[in-house]
């Protein structure tokens, strides 16, 4: 029996097929039941992803699983109390920004630090919208 990896990938939309021949750690775990080997296990992941192998190593490099695929790129819809949370961090920030604005010559670093300031607010927002979602 031959080990073999096909379909349509989902990311790129390309068909792809995989033969991996007969490796032994296949045969074995096909027909003794030894379905712990760490290359059993990889092939189910990849088989499973529906991805082709080019694009399945790409996503292992990045660390992204479907789950925190999901969780990054969908949107969170905000839950009870999120809402106050959100605006104590913008109501924050926003002092902040006019203490740079009343100490800081205008320049590139100025730039800089509001817009560093804006992205610190936006990951402390998607913290607390997805922490929502880990908890669901």
């Amino acid at each position: 029996m031959s080990a073999i990896i096909a379909g349509n990938c989902k990311q790129c939309k390309r068909d792809f097929y995989v033969s991996l021949g007969h490796p032994r750690w296949f045969d074995e775990a096909i027909w003794k039941g030894k379905t712990d080997s760490p290359e059993y296990q990889e092939f189910l992941k990849v088989r499973a992803s529906g991805l082709c192998t080019n694009c399945y190593r790409k996503r292992e490099e990045i660390g992204m699983d479907e789950k925190t695929l999901d969780r990054n790129f969908i949107y969170h819809a905000p839950k009870k109390g999120q809402p106050r949370k959100y605006e104590a961090i913008r109501g924050e920030a926003r002092i902040f920004a006019q203490i740079i604005h009343d100490l800081c010559p205008e320049s590139r670093e100025q730039a800089l630090a509001f817009t560093n300031l804006e992205q610190a607010v936006m990951w402390a927002n998607a913290a607390i919208a997805r922490e929502a979602a880990d908890g669901d």
